[in-house]
């Protein structure tokens, strides 16, 4: 099951990754209604049941997805990252550049998300950055975006 939760205690599990997205953009519209709350939302993969054996450390790959959620919180907030739906979307393998999103180049075995905004602007991501920038964007209210507003 996947995992959806937030900073205010919201949590709800979803059978797949499409119902759980859903579930973030529903909170994430009522997250509209209180700005300045300060929420955080967290899409969890499903992991394996807990067993007797000691808690794993924290991989290279916890750090680095913490890390792009607070890069992209901030470039969301500082208007570096803007908060306005893509009006096209294109997948593909990373040509190696930095990703919009967390700064971390995009190797030539991830995919990615290619992204381009009404403005005429492109943004690339990884796969999770794109994600998660669409999750926090539709939580900051248009007007906190200092190029929207």
């Amino acid at each position: 099951m996947w995992r959806v939760a937030c900073a205010c205690g919201f949590e709800q599990k979803a059978p797949s990754a499409w119902e759980a997205t859903a579930i973030a953009r529903r909170h994430a519209q009522l997250l509209i209604d209180s700005p300045g709350s300060g929420h955080e939302i967290v899409v969890e993969e499903p992991v394996e049941e807990p067993s007797d054996a000691p808690a794993p450390r924290p991989s290279l790959d916890d750090d680095r997805k913490e890390l792009a959620s607070q890069r992209i919180r901030a470039k969301l907030w500082d208007g570096v990252l803007p908060n306005a739906a893509p009006i096209a979307t294109r997948a593909g393998h990373g040509p190696g550049r930095p990703c919009d999103g967390c700064d971390l180049p995009i190797g030539a075995r991830e995919a990615e998300r290619a992204v381009e905004l009404e403005d005429g602007r492109g943004l690339r991501f990884h796969v999770a950055c794109a994600s998660l920038w669409q999750v926090l964007r539709m939580a900051l209210p248009a007007s906190e975006n200092k190029e929207g507003g």
